[in-house]
């Protein structure tokens, strides 16, 4: 049976990462919708977005975009619809130079320390994806607004106005972003960032039979 698999916030847990997915095992007739944020927070970004290039050579894989990778891109200037480049070093950014650059790097490093393989991943990340029953998106959506209408921001930065609300969409959003206890499985909402930027866990979902997967920190060894 084809599973569709929705992956929560990694901030650059590749340990965690690593053990999510021999929870999952991943089959070649899998889909894997990955919601954004990468990166920061966690010590090895730079591993994290290795593995997701290698793991799309092998599998169906689909890239959203988080906030984290939208402000690392305008810190860096390359994308005009990126914003908030100026608080890139207020959110964790310094771990993501020390990933890719070592222990004494500062941000400035990233502007010539990223590889073009991995720019490359990043200007291709989406801010949204539609399957089946499910409008997958890294923060949420402005309720009662078309997908087609919404702003890029909230896409990727709001929280309360989404959550707290109903959608007002067809479809079921599937999203991260807002740190939960555990992954929230509701009628018109699936939240599933369960605080890997924190050191607390990493999640995800099979949309079909709901059956989640998550991996907590003190797995880690």
């Amino acid at each position: 049976m084809k599973r569709l698999i929705a992956v929560g916030d990694i901030h650059g847990q590749f340990k965690m990462l690593e053990l999510l997915m021999k929870k999952i095992q991943p089959k070649e007739s899998d889909k894997f919708i990955f919601l954004g944020d990468y990166i920061d927070r966690g010590l090895q970004s730079k591993e994290v977005i290795d593995f997701l290039i290698d793991f799309s050579k092998e599998y169906n894989c689909i890239f959203l975009r988080g906030n984290h990778e939208d402000m690392l891109l305008a810190f860096l200037k390359l994308d005009e619809k990126a914003m908030y480049g100026e608080s890139y070093q207020y959110n964790g950014g310094e771990y993501t130079a020390f990933s890719y650059a070592g222990g004494n790097a500062v941000l400035e490093d990233l502007k010539h320390t990223i590889p073009e393989e991995h720019i490359k991943f990043l200007k291709s990340l989406k801010y949204y994806h539609i399957e089946d029953n499910f409008l997958f998106v890294h923060a949420g959506i402005m309720p009662g607004i078309p997908i087609e209408e919404q702003k890029l921001e909230d896409l990727v930065w709001i929280r309360e106005q989404f959550i707290y609300y109903p959608t007002g969409m067809d479809k079921i959003i599937v999203f991260g972003h807002t740190p939960l206890n555990k992954v929230l499985i509701g009628n018109d909402k699936i939240g599933i960032d369960t605080g890997a930027g924190y050191n607390i866990a990493l999640s995800a979902i099979e949309l079909y039979t709901k059956e989640v997967y998550s991996v907590k920190w003190s797995e880690v060894k």
